[in-house]
């Protein structure tokens, strides 16, 4: 790690911030198998645990917290979205070709529209600007 970069989770949570044999709790909604499988065996040199939470901790300070939306994602009409998906993933093609990027992985997304299906590989920051992208819309947004 150089000066200045944040040293990764399990290296500040086990070697700096916490003492031998410590239980560290994680909710198992936010953190990928794959992390949660680095963090335990970092966290087994000095016979700490990681141990996953059974209730969302947001839930128990957050009380008067919205419920969640679970209204369907519908493909947002082109008359308002103005180019297809298609188009769009074509012009963002175009432009990573012309930056001469060859490769952008971050989020694979396979989608089913009538008559065919499209696999993007992209890295968006946010999942609004991944719907924009493909012509997305959620019931909660508004499609106007």
């Amino acid at each position: 790690m150089r000066m200045g970069e944040d040293p990764l989770v399990e290296v500040w949570m086990s070697d700096v911030n916490l003492s031998e044999e410590a239980n560290i709790g994680v909710d198992p909604w936010c953190v990928s198998v794959d992390t949660a499988n680095r963090w335990s065996k970092s966290f087994a040199k000095k016979n700490q645990r990681l141990i996953p939470t059974t209730t969302d901790l947001v839930d128990e300070v957050w009380k008067n917290r919205p419920d969640s939306q679970m209204s369907p994602v519908v493909v947002h009409p082109l008359e308002f979205a103005g180019r297809s998906a298609f188009d769009k993933l074509e012009e963002l093609r175009s432009k990573l070709l012309s930056k001469r990027v060859l490769v952008v992985m971050s989020l694979l997304l396979s989608m089913k529209l009538p008559g065919y299906t499209i696999y993007v590989e992209l890295m968006l920051p946010t999942v609004p600007l991944l719907m924009l992208c493909v012509s997305l819309c959620g019931q909660d947004e508004s499609i106007h």
